[in-house]
C-alpha cells in the first residue's frame, strides 16, 4: 500500500516531531511514495535545521522516498541551500502524487 504524506508543522514542533516518527515507523513497513513539505514545514531546508533535515535524507535513502518542498513556500525563505535530494514541486504535482496513492497522511500546522 502507498501512501503519499503531506507536513506542513514547523520543524521543532509537537505535530512535526509526530510527522517524522511516523513516517519512520510506516516505511519500515509500507511503501511512502512521497513526503511533500509545505507552509511552515519547509524551513527544515535553513542551516539551523541540519540535523533533521538529515534525518529526512536517511529515511528517503534508506527507503526510496521522494522528498518534495513546496516552491510557493520556498519563495518566502531568504537562505535556501536545497540538497540535491529534494525536489522542490508545486501544488499540482502534490495532488496527482496524492490520486495515486493509496493511503495520504497530513501533518497540518
Amino acid at each position: 500500500m502507498t501512501h503519499a504524506i503531506l507536513v506542513a508543522s514547523p520543524p521543532g514542533s509537537t505535530t512535526y516531531l509526530h510527522a517524522e516518527a511516523f513516517c519512520a515507523a510506516l516505511a519500515q513497513r509500507a511503501e511512502i511514495r512521497v513526503i511533500y513539505f509545505a507552509g511552515d514545514a519547509v524551513e527544515v531546508t535553513q542551516p539551523q535545521h541540519s540535523d533533521i533535515l538529515s534525518r529526512w535524507l536517511k529515511l528517503a535513502h534508506d527507503h526510496q522516498v521522494q522528498l518534495w518542498v513546496c516552491s510557493g513556500s520556498m519563495s518566502a525563505l531568504p537562505n535556501c541551500d536545497i540538497p540535491p535530494e529534494i525536489e522542490i514541486a508545486g501544488h499540482a504535482s502534490w495532488v496527482e502524487a496524492s490520486l495515486s496513492a493509496a493511503k495520504i497522511v497530513s501533518f497540518p500546522a
